[in-house]
């Protein structure tokens, strides 16, 4: 699971993590832009392994659970 970006009270009370929550934050900068081989990135990454996305979602992302209309 990647870290939520607003939570940065959990890195002033866990110094330690700061820079694993930096990284994680980075990692997922610009999400919305995102292509296929980025979530491909985060799941070699960090493990993840689904994401929810507003239609049409990103071409060529293959989604079992596709809500069709």
């Amino acid at each position: 699971m990647l870290v939520i970006r607003t939570r940065i009270v959990a890195v002033s009370m866990f110094p330690a993590l700061a820079n694993e929550w930096l990284a994680q934050v980075q990692a997922q900068s610009g999400w919305q832009k995102f292509r296929v081989q980025d979530f491909r990135r985060l799941e070699a990454q960090y493990g993840v392994t689904w994401v929810v996305l507003r239609q049409p979602g990103v071409p060529d992302l293959q989604c079992p659970f596709r809500t069709r209309r």
